[in-house]
């Protein structure tokens, strides 16, 4: 009763109490406890120490923004990729007082640094090691580690990064051996993926995948070998057609990537393991492009055969890749160029019009084989709108890329600003690098670089509001084509500064402060 009325004479007061749960609001970054610095600093024995203070330990509501075992094991990795030596030999040293997640960390952390000091892993500023490490050495002791606790180490991601870390720099056949030996263990293991890439790269599945690791591992070591002159691994070849043969196409594209440099050594093998590994082709085209460019001199018959495959089992980008290595073929005399442009007709599929126009629009290209790589831009030009669109936005390349500097006829400069103007997607769009190229075209032919800027003036105004001409080149053209056309003046009475004159007065009829401030300067006395 007591109680009661204190209740009501503090209702009374102060409102009716009302019980309600405590909503807080919670965020913010998740930081370790202390930073690597620490387990740098620290002796062994208090390493020991914090990772047994640490270990099951989870962040609680009081320090909900420190966390515990997890971040206290990225530092542990850190530390590790920094001195690599000094923490292995702790590993091997206290292998029964070290918890066995933070034993994963410290493999990772060697791996990492392998892989960034000897591989193509991107490192940052604070990632460069502290440490000189004998690169030989170190992965021999990894080698040891990983054959000294196999139980612990089979089907181990901590353990196939190290093994991938190894593969940089193992040049001899007998560590080699041990590689292969232990990446044995990971064939055929059944692996749930571990991240979702809705584009569909499967490249980026697979190295995020344990098999990818071990994948990668087994084919840079056989190129490390091949270059030092070392005779592979006895179970190498056996061990990488297993890979070839796994069921997940992540895992095969890896094999797939590697594969051109194993089938320059080993020609036979490598399209063995090319076979097997497009056994089940589904998405896996787009990545064998290198196997099939670098073949095309030497092995065509396959390239050949594999064309035929593409041409009918392929879509979307895999056929890019079959206008590619068709139109490079063609280019070598392996194909008739006729008979390619009947394909493309065939197949009437943009992407493979992209994949060719990529070969014809190379300026290198059409410096070495003009008239075939000009007679397929034009064929491409007078395709289909969609097809024709593709090519045109090809072409830019020509116009932006100067070395070497190529020039095009008039007929299919023409061809190609009609097509542009045809896209009602992109209408009140200029063609970034193309005065440029008309500057480069006026010092060798300054007839041909008049006719090109009047299609181009008569494109742009037909399809802009606004002209910005880029860093005043259109500026420096006109000054160009009339002190042409004043020199020219007596000899063709004039034709020459007429036509000039009036791309003058369309360029000004668009506007834009660069045309006008070149006006105003030409008028100066």
């Amino acid at each position: 009763m007591d109680a009661q009325k204190i209740l009501d004479a503090h209702e009374k007061v102060n409102g009716v109490l009302i019980h309600r749960p405590s909503i807080d609001v919670w965020g913010g970054k998740i930081n370790a406890p202390f930073s690597y610095d620490v387990f740098i600093n620290a002796k062994d024995q208090d390493v020991l120490r914090l990772l047994s203070h640490y270990t099951g330990y989870y962040r609680n509501r009081d320090d909900y923004l420190t966390g515990g075992e997890l971040e206290v094991g990225m530092q542990l990795c850190k530390a590790s990729s920094l001195y690599p030596s000094r923490f292995l030999n702790l590993l091997t040293m206290y292998w029964g007082y070290i918890p066995t997640k933070n034993r994963d960390d410290i493999m990772e952390g060697i791996a990492l640094f392998l892989s960034q000091r000897y591989g193509n892993l991107q490192s940052s500023s604070v990632s460069i090691s502290c440490e000189d490490s004998d690169a030989i050495t170190l992965a021999t002791k990894v080698l040891d580690e990983l054959e000294r606790h196999p139980i612990h180490w089979q089907r181990n991601r901590a353990s196939a990064k190290a093994l991938e870390g190894c593969s940089f720099v193992i040049q001899d056949t007998s560590n080699g051996n041990r590689l292969v030996f232990l990446a044995i263990g990971f064939a055929g293991m059944d692996e749930e993926v571990s991240i979702q890439d809705f584009s569909g790269n499967l490249i980026n599945i697979g190295i995020n995948m344990i098999g990818g690791n071990i994948v990668d591992s087994l084919m840079i070591l056989a190129s490390n070998l091949n270059e030092h002159g070392a005779p592979l691994p006895e179970l190498l070849e056996p061990t990488l057609r297993r890979f070839a043969e796994n069921k997940h196409p992540a895992i095969r594209s890896l094999v797939l990537r590697h594969l051109h440099v194993l089938q320059s050594w080993h020609p036979t093998y490598g399209w063995e393991l090319f076979r097997l590994a497009m056994q089940d082709a589904d998405g896996l085209w787009v990545y064998t492009e290198p196997c099939l460019y670098y073949a095309i001199g030497d092995k065509f018959e396959i390239v050949s055969a594999q064309l035929a495959r593409i041409y009918s089992e392929g879509s979307h980008q895999e056929l890019a890749i079959w206008g590619r290595i068709s139109a490079l073929s063609a280019l070598t005399g392996h194909i008739d160029f006729t008979t390619l442009v009947d394909e493309l007709d065939k197949l009437d599929t943009t992407e493979a019009w992209q994949g060719a126009s990529d070969i014809w629009t190379h300026p290198r290209n059409i410096e070495k084989h003009r008239e075939q790589c000009l007679a397929g831009i034009e064929k491409g030009l007078n395709a289909q709108k969609n097809h024709a669109m593709e090519v045109a936005r090809k072409m830019n390349r020509i116009y932006q890329d100067d070395t070497p500097f190529v020039s095009i006829p008039i007929e299919l400069i023409g061809l190609y600003f009609a097509v542009l103007q045809m896209d009602s997607e992109n209408r009140h769009r200029e063609v970034f690098g193309f005065t440029k190229w008309l500057n480069l075209l006026f010092r060798s032919d300054p007839e041909h670089a008049l006719a090109a800027t009047e299609i181009y003036i008569t494109y742009l105004t037909n399809t802009v509001n606004y002209l910005y001409d880029y860093d005043n080149l259109l500026g420096q053209l006109m000054t160009s084509f009339f002190a042409e056309s004043e020199e020219r003046e007596e000899a063709d009475q004039g034709t020459m500064l007429t036509r000039v004159v009036k791309v003058q007065d369309l360029l000004l009829s668009l506007g834009g402060g660069s045309i006008n401030n070149w006006l105003n300067a030409a008028e100066r006395p």
